[in-house]
């Protein structure tokens, strides 16, 4: 994939349960940089107050955000605090405030600006990979092979000196019998 978006809930942050589903299951398809996993803090609306100032309310947000980036061990920038439900409003009524402070336009941003481009890199790095374990693969393969014919030719360099001795002995051998045979040959005529 070229990217993992993990979502949780905003007023409840990173539980029990979303830990344990991002270490055993997302975190492990991260690659060196984990860039490509993000975190969607979704329901932010549940915490904008009308009694509290925009900046408090950001500031809330903001800590949610840190958390789940410590909690997760991820960047902060990974994080997305946003509102899915608000950002759609804002989309359908075509209300560009609404659409601003669900935002949505910052996740919708990065997926286009920074996973969709990154396709052939991620691509690249797995075909990188499969080829490289093919490529040990073939080593060790040939590796086995080399020791095999080392191993073999040992043994027949070995056998070299044996054979020129057993040669030479089967020649003296046959000299003798030749002469054996001359002999006979002469004393039967």
């Amino acid at each position: 994939a070229q990217a993992v978006l993990f979502v949780l809930a905003a007023d409840t942050g990173v539980t029990r349960s979303d830990l344990e589903m991002w270490e055993h299951h997302v975190h492990p398809l991260g690659s060196q940089h984990n860039k490509h996993l993000v975190v969607a803090l979704n329901k932010i609306d549940t915490l904008w107050d009308d009694l509290k100032d925009d900046a408090s309310v950001g500031h809330t947000i903001d800590t949610q955000r840190r958390k789940a980036a410590e909690l997760l061990h991820v960047d902060e920038e990974q994080v997305f605090p946003l509102s899915a439900l608000k950002g759609l409003a804002g989309k359908i009524r075509d209300d560009e405030e609404l659409l601003e402070r669900s935002r949505l336009p910052e996740l919708e941003g990065f997926l286009s600006n920074e996973v969709l481009p990154n396709k052939l890199n991620v691509l690249r790095d797995h075909i990188l990979h499969e080829i490289g374990g093919l490529q040990n693969e073939m080593h060790d393969i040939l590796s086995g092979r080399l020791a095999q014919t080392r191993k073999e030719l040992e043994n027949l360099g070995s056998l070299r000196g044996k054979n020129t001795d057993v040669i030479q002995h089967l020649m003296q051998k046959s000299r003798e019998e030749q002469s054996a045979y001359m002999r006979n040959v002469e004393s039967f005529q």
